[in-house]
């Protein structure tokens, strides 16, 4: 029955965003995205269009029954890449149906930082050059390791 429920809610919530509408989330845990996001903070949410995604820009995600906030990364064919600030790895590869929005803003203590404007724009975008970079050094690391190292 739940199951059935948080689907209808996440249904509800996409037509909602897709309808030119916005909608606020508020973060409830930082760990993944720790320090660009903090507990606390709102989302302001808006429609996602899937040809304007650029790298570094915050995506709402849906994994199982939980919406989680992550930068994109890349497109890979039929599937988006993205990744937490602070994981040291990429996301499994999500198909379209699971991006529900696009972080249009960040509202922090009584503050609004507008993440389209052109120097959260190239903020975002180097965060998310930086955030490929890492999850690939931490794989040639592990390969590394895993062929070099270890018997």
């Amino acid at each position: 029955m739940s199951e059935h429920i948080n689907a209808v809610a996440l249904s509800l919530l996409k037509d909602h965003i897709e309808s030119d509408k916005t909608f606020i989330f508020e973060v409830s845990s930082n760990y993944s995205m720790r320090p660009f996001l903090r507990v606390g903070d709102q989302i302001v949410t808006s429609k996602l269009v899937l040809k304007d995604l650029s790298l570094g820009d915050l995506v709402i995600c849906k994994l199982s029954s939980h919406l989680y906030i992550h930068r994109f990364l890349y497109r890979y064919g039929p599937f988006f890449i993205t990744k937490g600030d602070n994981l040291p790895y990429i996301d499994m590869p999500l198909l379209s149906e699971r991006l529900i929005g696009k972080a249009i803003a960040v509202r922090r203590c009584g503050k609004e930082m507008h993440l389209d404007n052109i120097v959260w724009r190239i903020t975002n975008h180097i965060l998310g050059a930086v955030s490929m970079l890492e999850a690939y050094t931490v794989k040639i690391l592990r390969f590394i390791k895993r062929t070099l190292i270890s018997p």
